[in-house]
């Protein structure tokens, strides 16, 4: 073969690379322009076939005329966006920009359009580029809005979009790369390869382990044909290990005569920051369980089981009838089953070790009249942070929400902690302690100052503010730190609660309904005999004191809710100012 000839072949097989790429273009509704921008002031649009039929002009439109009819239709909103667009290809020689434009007779469509500068043009500026209608795949689905085009050699823009383009034919099992990648490792552009090693190599180079089983089953390429003979294009997202979150999208290329498809188009782009913020903010709900109709809870992690189960008077610990569960903390548990969301799906699963879901790091049962669920919770991604589990129906799913955030929790997170009133109104408090001596609320009682509303049954007066204080220490004095939950005859002595240093009982009314609060208040009996100046030394360190409130649970407090608490005294509550004698 002479230099001649072989020139000719080369430019052959380079017209033959241009029209499948013009043919795949047209066929995803890519239009193909040329803008000129002449130092003297014309602009002028050129356009292919699809380019006119796009913009609903005809071939024998002047360039300028049509320039001016495409100026024209980019809508009042879009003009800023596009006069950027301009201005960025003119900076940096490239760029895209979506619009939204009116066509004469199809109305408002959404433009995606891509351009590049041809720097070698001297008398103005000179930018060629596509014109693709998104409308449909805007309106439609917003995750695929950047449907398939073709990379071709003229529009480097495209560049911009997929990392990897390659065609893989179905006759000959080669696939050729025409756009390559770091996840190609950069072969020979146009070089034919052989299809199922290539696909092999770079499913093991460079997706993450765990997509690597999915994967391959997209590149099914005698499955992939059969749902391309009836579907437009088919995608899957997926996790390069280099570039984070990627979609690959295939769509038709050609057919031969008996319209059998010969040719599946592969393009490959980036949209890890996409994907991420999707994940934060949307998923499908793969489970759902009313969290009245459970009837058992029980989950299994460490090597420990919890298991409850609803009775006729609530939720009850399966280990212990005697606990209090709190029906609130049992609703909490339930909530991530309420409406369990999946950002991601891995369909039949085989290999669940990859996903920590051999050996779960919790395993969560859930029970109804009809039905018992079991959901497992693996690993974490290596690429989120969301984690993988199985609900059993053959998929592993990564969850939008990690349920296992609800499930760290201890056993007194989940008890039932006694209330302590607000106490709306309060009519009397009786102490039994150091004194015993009632407050009694008292509007028209005989007082000191203007304000005194409580006074001793013997009728001094006291310190409306200092009583209203002890009120507010009783009523947010926080009951959560228990020491037990059933208590018996023996721990009260132990904890010193069978003779409180002090017995506090509040007549109040709340919410229109009259009632009793009763609380003790003790040290351990050992501390309280110790010699005073001992007594007092402990008092300084502040250590946990024990509260009762007549139930069957014995809290402990803090010393400094302790000391609130024991200045009760009729000196700790009168009047501290000294009243001159004219009242």
């Amino acid at each position: 073969m002479t230099e001649n000839e072989a020139n000719q072949s080369a430019e052959e097989q380079e017209k033959k690379v241009q029209s499948e790429i013009e043919e795949t273009l047209a066929g995803a509704g890519i239009g193909m322009w040329t803008m000129v921008l002449m130092n003297d002031g014309r602009s002028m649009l050129y356009a292919n076939k699809k380019m006119n039929a796009l913009l609903g002009t005809t071939d024998d439109l002047s360039p300028e005329d049509r320039y001016v009819k495409w100026i024209a239709g980019i809508t009042e909103e879009s003009q800023q966006a596009t006069a950027e667009y301009m201005e960025t290809i003119r900076r940096d020689g490239k760029a895209e920009v979506i619009y939204t434009w009116m066509h004469p007779t199809r109305g408002l469509l959404h433009i995606r359009c891509g351009g590049v500068r041809d720097r070698s043009f001297t008398d103005g500026i000179k930018v060629r580029g596509y014109h693709q209608d998104i409308t449909a795949v805007r309106n439609a689905e917003q995750a695929h809005k950047e449907k398939l085009r073709e990379q071709d050699s003229v529009i480097k823009a495209v560049s911009s979009i997929y990392f990897i383009v390659c065609i893989f034919d179905l006759q000959t099992g080669k696939v050729r790369v025409i756009k390559e990648g770091d996840t190609f490792r950069k072969p020979a552009q146009n070089a034919d390869y052989e299809a199922g090693k290539t696909i092999e190599n770079v499913i093991n180079d460079c997706v993450v382990e765990e997509d690597r089983e999915q994967m391959r089953r997209f590149y099914n390429l005698d499955r992939l044909a059969e749902k391309l003979r009836t579907e437009k294009s088919v995608s899957k997202d997926f996790r390069d290990t280099l570039y984070g979150w990627c979609r690959i999208t295939a769509i038709p290329v050609r057919t031969d005569e008996e319209s059998e498809l010969t040719r599946i188009l592969i393009g490959v782009q980036e949209i890890d920051e996409e994907k991420k913020e999707e994940i934060k903010t949307s998923g499908e709900t793969v489970l759902s369980v009313e969290s009245a109709k459970v009837t058992a809870l029980c989950w299994e992690q460490g090597g420990t089981t919890w298991s409850f189960h609803r009775g006729d008077d609530g939720w009850q610990y399966d280990d212990d009838a005697e606990f209090p569960v709190s029906d609130s903390a049992m609703d909490a548990l339930l909530e991530p089953f309420r409406s369990l969301s999946a950002a991601f799906t891995i369909e039949n699963a085989e290999d669940l070790g990859r996903y920590g879901l051999d050996e779960p790091t919790c395993t969560i049962t859930l029970t109804t009249d009809d039905e018992t669920y079991t959901v497992k919770l693996g690993d974490h991604s290596t690429m989120d942070s969301q984690r993988y589990m199985d609900i059993g129906d053959g998929n592993v799913y990564l969850a939008v929400s990690d349920p296992l955030d609800a499930y760290d929790v201890e056993l007194e997170d989940l008890i039932a902690n006694d209330d302590v009133p607000y106490f709306d109104e309060v009519s009397q408090i009786r102490f039994a302690g150091s004194e015993d001596y009632s407050v009694i609320y008292d509007e028209n009682g005989k007082s000191i100052c203007a304000d005194d509303v409580y006074f001793t049954a013997d009728g001094k007066p006291l310190d409306t503010s200092r009583v209203n204080s002890y009120i507010s220490v009783l009523r947010y004095l926080e009951l959560t730190d228990y020491v037990t939950y059933r208590v018996t005859d023996e721990e009260l002595s132990a904890y010193g609660l069978d003779d409180p240093e002090l017995s506090v009982s509040v007549d109040y009314t709340d919410d229109g309904t009259s009632d009793t609060f009763v609380l003790h208040i003790s040290r351990d009996p050992a501390e309280k005999k110790l010699p005073q100046m001992r007594r007092m030394r402990i008092l300084r360190t502040l250590p946990p004191m024990r509260v009762w409130a007549n139930s069957k649970i014995i809290y402990q407090i803090s010393g400094s809710s302790y000391r609130s608490l024991m200045a009760a005294d009729y000196n700790d509550l009168r009047h501290q100012e000294i009243f001159s004698g004219e009242f």
